[in-house]
Parts: C-alpha cells; structure tokens; sequence
C-alpha cells in the first residue's frame, strides 16, 4: 500500500520577501531609475512635472530594451540601451542633487 503525506499547512510554508531579480542590466538600471524618482517625489527633490517627464523617458528606454530583447538583443543594441539607462538616470540623479535657491 503507498505511502500518504499529509500536505502541510500554509502557516508551514517558507515565503521568501525578496524581489525577483530584473532579467538584464537595462530592466535593472530602469528599476533602479524608477524608483530613485519616486524617492526624489517623496523627498520633494522633483517636482511633479520633473518626475512625470523622467518616468516618460526612463519608459521609453525600458519599453526599446524590450522590443530589442524580443528578437534576440545585439551587442550594439545592449550598448545602446545601456547607455541611454545609464544616461537617464545619471539625469535623476543630477537634478536629485541640485541645490534649492
């Protein structure tokens, strides 16, 4: 006759907290520039308008990461969207840091 295991109870199960690693360095560099601007809304670094603009072209670097990745990404490509992340959110990070008059 087999042998039953009797299932576990939920309270019993390891949930882990951690956040799913992004894919590639581009969606990580887009995760970090997107919340490095919600940080800078929060602490009234950017303005409302500042935040909307940088979340547009942090967007626009996320969304041509992808559309490169579907079809396999080239060396160039990765350089490309690379640079542009990188790019974004030395932006952020910049207007982040500027002195208020």
């Amino acid at each position: 006759m087999p042998r039953r295991v009797a299932p576990r109870p939920a309270s019993a199960q390891a949930w882990s907290t951690i956040r799913a690693t992004p894919a590639s360095p581009v969606d990580y560099q887009v995760a970090k520039t997107r919340d490095d601007i919600r940080d800078g809304r929060r602490a009234g670094q950017l303005s409302k308008a500042e935040a909307r603009e940088l979340h547009r072209e942090n967007a626009r670097v996320g969304a041509l990461a992808g559309r490169y990745a579907e079809g396999g990404t080239t060396e160039p490509e990765r350089a490309f969207t690379q640079g542009a992340a990188e790019a974004v959110h030395g932006i952020v990070v910049a207007k982040r840091s500027r002195s208020k008059p």
